[in-house]
């Protein structure tokens, strides 16, 4: 039997008002299974997938693109006050600590204030894939979503909330 090896990934090309966050960055070259997270610019929100991951020399689903916020326009849930009105999506495995919940000594409840960060913690001292941090800015959490928690070494997906 012949055993193929997967081709890897060359980097994306810096979208415009945005940057490319890769999971691996020790490399300018990323093997398969790496992800890049499209990361938007203050005062852009990212339109389409805001992750995609090296499968054999493609990177797949195209990333979107950074697109510029207009607030009440309804292409972000954000607020006129510039405050995020919802939590960021849970994560298998993992407990998203928002930077108020020290600050009030407890459980806070959106909205939370611009400025406000959110970091990923896997449980067990597991190590995240990917982004690890997000912020409160101007009514949208850049970036949209965190990275995701092992469970014994397999990584879970939950189902959207919609």
């Amino acid at each position: 039997l012949l055993k193929f090896k997967e081709l890897p990934c060359i980097p994306i090309s810096k979208p415009p008002n945005g940057d490319v966050i890769y999971s691996d960055i020790t490399s300018n070259i990323y093997a398969s299974k790496t992800t890049a997270n499209l990361l938007c610019n203050l005062g852009f929100i990212p339109i389409g997938p805001v992750e995609t991951t090296c499968k054999n020399g493609q990177w797949e689903p195209s990333l979107g693109f950074c697109q510029q916020s207009i607030i009440g326009s309804g292409l972000s849930q954000s607020s006129i006050s510039g405050q995020c009105l919802y939590e960021l999506p849970i994560v298998a495995n993992g407990k998203i600590r928002y930077s108020t919940m020290l600050a009030k000594k407890g459980n806070v409840l959106p909205p939370y204030d611009s400025g406000t960060t959110a970091t990923l913690i896997c449980k067990s001292n597991a190590i995240p894939m990917g982004i690890m941090l997000s912020t409160c800015i101007n009514g949208s959490w850049n970036p949209p979503m965190l990275g995701r928690c092992p469970v014994n070494g397999i990584f879970i997906y939950l189902p959207c909330n919609k």
